[in-house]
């Protein structure tokens, strides 16, 4: 039997230990938050399970010396099957963390064999057993930077650096595997070995790290853009302010000479020549779009821009008291309502494209104790939410330029101690925000 005596037993317990800690860490991270009673027990089956499973195998396995690429074979099956079953994780983040895990972790256990056997020239016993388990301590080391390292934070992973992680992960397995069935004994040949497999541990750290930073600053530029637009709303939105007191003054000459010239007719007794006009200006007066009078300056004129992008066939019902003066930016009011309202329009569009009949949107904005509570619904096809960090991923084709509004909203309402929740009920996309009007922010303790 491979596993005899207790210098060779005892480290590869403590192996097979870390390395199923390192699953849980892969999995969940070192915040576990809710069901932790579920993840303990969890914890536990693995670390108890993974040596005995291990000791199982080892003692079907004839010739014994083929159980270190069997047994790291079953490794790669648990792994696998662990973060399929058990991790909230996108499909491609899973690839990339069981690779990339998979792969440390054999590249770990020869490093430990190697530095024991190097080790053991100089004083045998349990010296090499001490190596071994300093060295299997990497296993979880690596897990934690795996698990701070997390691709699933970032809505798309570069094709290149999918490739790149990918082909150096396969490529330290090949040499493992390989490695496992040469058993060189010449001490210059295992020196080597250690040496390669400490570069290639290495290269494939650093290769990690720089995907995930540029994920990161790809993500940053993004939310820039994002933020960018923003502003050119609220551009659009003083813009839109000074064209309706443009033609507010435009009415106010119009009606000034038609009240004037109706007054001559009158005057003179002009009855049917009246009569004309009054049905001639009748015709020629527009219908306008909904007006919003809210209590609020700078809301009603929000509101009013993109009351003013309305299709005919898309109604609006809504509830709006809101106080004259709020203590938040006038920009951060029109960042919130402008993406709300935006994205609820766009999925009432999308409807009536597809053939939908009945297409609305619900407003309402009021105060609730010390908060400002505002709710945005659309009536929708749609039956489930795919939430990201603060908001919900994009429907978008190109996800890539889409799905930071609900983020961006989300982070103004924790900014002022609120929240901001998005559901699907009834038919309905439904968007709530809380802001808090006291302004003791930083505390996101609502109830909605």
């Amino acid at each position: 039997m491979i596993l005899a005596g207790k210098i060779e037993l005892i480290p590869w317990f403590i192996q097979q230990i870390l390395t199923a800690l390192s699953y849980i860490i892969v999995c969940y991270g070192l915040k576990w938050g809710e069901d932790s009673k579920k993840k303990i027990l969890e914890t536990i089956c693995l670390c108890i399970g993974m040596p005995f499973l291990g000791i199982a195998i080892n003692n079907c396995i004839t010739p014994s010396t083929a159980f270190p690429v069997i047994w790291n074979f079953v490794q790669g099956i648990v792994l696998a099957l662990y973060l399929q079953f058990f991790s909230k994780y996108r499909k491609t983040t899973k690839i990339v963390l069981w690779c990339s895990l998979f792969a440390g972790i054999l590249a770990v256990s020869p490093m430990a064999g190697q530095a024991s056997y190097l080790i053991g020239k100089l004083a045998s016993g349990w010296s090499e057993a001490a190596i071994r388990i300093a060295v299997y301590f990497l296993i979880p080391l690596f897990a934690i930077y795996l698990s701070r390292c997390n691709f699933n934070e970032f809505e798309k992973i570069p094709d290149s650096g999918l490739v790149v992680i990918l082909t150096g992960d396969l490529s330290l397995m090949i040499l493992a595997v390989t490695e496992s069935l040469w058993h060189a004994s010449d001490t210059v040949v295992v020196i080597r070995f250690l040496f390669v497999y400490i570069c290639m541990f290495g290269m494939i750290v650093a290769s990690i790290y720089g995907i995930y930073s540029i994920c990161r600053e790809h993500e940053r530029t993004l939310i820039l853009r994002e933020e960018t637009q923003q502003i050119e709303k609220e551009k659009e939105r003083f813009q839109m302010a000074e064209g309706q007191m443009e033609e507010i003054r435009s009415i106010r000459h119009d009606l000034k000479n038609q009240r004037n010239y109706m007054r001559i007719l009158l005057k003179e007794k002009r009855y049917e020549e009246l009569e004309r006009y009054f049905a001639q200006s009748e015709d020629e007066i527009s219908v306008p779009k909904s007006y919003v009078k809210c209590g609020n300056k700078s809301v009603n004129v929000i509101l009013n821009m993109e009351y003013a992008k309305l299709d005919k066939d898309i109604s609006v019902d809504s509830l709006l008291v809101v106080p004259p003066v709020l203590p938040f930016q006038d920009d951060e009011i029109c960042s919130i309502l402008t993406n709300l309202f935006d994205n609820a329009i766009e999925e009432c569009r999308r409807m009536k494209e597809e053939g939908s009949a009945d297409t609305q949107i619900q407003l309402e904005i009021y105060p609730e104790a010390n908060y400002l509570y505002i709710m945005c619904a659309n009536t929708t096809d749609r039956k489930e939410l795919a939430y990201w960090k603060e908001g919900i991923r994009s429907t978008k084709s190109d996800i890539r330029q889409h799905g930071y509004g609900t983020q961006i909203v989300a982070r103004i309402a924790e900014k002022y101690g609120g929240c901001a929740e998005y559901t699907i009920k009834d038919g309905y996309f439904v968007a709530k925000i809380m802001m808090d009007m006291l302004g003791e922010q930083n505390d996101s303790n609502c109830n909605m």
